[in-house]
């Protein structure tokens, strides 16, 4: 039987972290994220209107225009992941207030808690997938 990839083996330590989140741990480096890391939108949207502030905030750090900016999303973020294991990982956190509007749930790997698709935070880098 051949052994097990890095990319296997990593994406199995991803998924410990996951696993083990509690809901007050997260909520702690969702506060953290928000406050200095620019995390947002409070309320996410699909269609990339609104939320001009934040957006013009994100694209002023990242020297990119507004329409690219809003373009990024933990969805498509070289940290995010949003296939079913992460998915089935998340359950056992209850749904919260930050849940509500963001989109389908993301595990981020940089900071280790659960974001959403239609959120992001200045530290977004491209996915190379």
């Amino acid at each position: 039987m051949l052994g097990k990839s890095p990319e296997y083996k990593l994406r199995q330590d991803e998924l410990k972290d996951a696993k083990k989140i509690t809901s007050s741990g997260n909520m702690k480096i969702m506060e953290h994220l928000v406050k200095d890391w620019h995390l947002g939108p409070q309320v996410g949207v699909d269609n990339n209107q609104g939320n001009d502030k934040f957006w013009s905030t994100l694209a002023e750090v990242w020297s990119i225009p507004l329409v690219e900016a809003r373009r990024r999303s933990c969805a498509n973020c070289e940290y995010g992941r949003i296939n079913p294991e992460f998915l089935k990982a998340m359950e056992h956190v209850p749904y919260n207030k930050f849940d509500n509007n963001g989109g389908m749930r993301v595990w981020c790997t940089k900071f280790d808690f659960i974001c959403h698709a239609t959120r992001v935070c200045q530290n977004w880098e491209q996915d190379n997938d």
